[in-house]
C-alpha cells in the first residue's frame, strides 16, 4: 500500500514527526480507524518514542490507542515494544490510558499491576466502573457499587 511504502521511505524519521498539536501519526492512525497490519507497521519503525510520545494534553499515542478503541493485538503489541512506562505514562490531568474494551481493559491491568491500579485509583476525573473493580480483584468496592446502585 502507498502508506507502508511511505513508512519504509520515511522511516521513523517520518514516524515520529509532529504537527502543530504535537501529534504523530500513531495518534492519527488510532482515531482514524488505520488497519492493525498499518499501525503495527508504525509502531515497529517508530518504536518506544512513536507509542509514549505526548500530544499538547499529555496524552500518549499509546493513551490514544486505547481510547479509541484499537484491538487487542495491536495494545499487546505496543506494551511488548514499550513496556510497562506504556501503561504508567499519564496526561497532564495525570490520567492512565483506559479502554472501554473489556478485553482490552483486563490486559491493562495484566500488565501494569498494582502501579497501574493505583494509577486508576488516585484519578479524581474518573470514577472506577463496577468492571474496572471487579477485574483488579476489589470485591469490597464492587459490592458497594451494586448496593449503590
Amino acid at each position: 500500500s502507498l502508506i507502508e511504502k511511505m513508512l519504509d521511505y520515511g522511516g521513523s524519521e517520518l514516524v515520529n514527526s509532529k504537527n502543530t498539536y504535537n501529534e504523530n501519526i500513531l495518534h492519527h492512525a488510532a482515531y482514524c480507524g488505520i488497519s492493525d497490519n498499518i499501525i503495527e507497521k508504525i509502531v515497529n519503525v517508530g518504536g518506544k518514542e512513536t507509542i509514549l510520545h505526548r500530544d499538547r494534553f499529555g496524552n500518549s499515542a499509546f493513551f490514544a490507542a486505547c481510547y479509541w478503541g484499537l484491538s487487542l493485538d495491536v495494545i499487546r503489541h505496543m506494551i511488548k515494544i514499550a513496556g510497562k512506562e506504556a501503561l504508567t505514562t499519564t496526561n497532564f490531568k495525570k490520567q492512565a490510558p483506559y479502554s472501554q474494551n473489556t478485553r482490552v481493559q483486563t490486559l491493562l491491568f495484566e500488565e501494569g499491576g498494582k502501579e497501574y491500579e493505583k494509577l486508576l485509583k488516585e484519578q479524581k476525573t474518573v470514577e472506577l466502573k463496577l468492571m474496572d473493580l471487579l477485574m483488579s480483584n476489589r470485591m469490597e468496592e464492587a459490592e458497594k457499587a451494586l448496593q449503590d446502585g
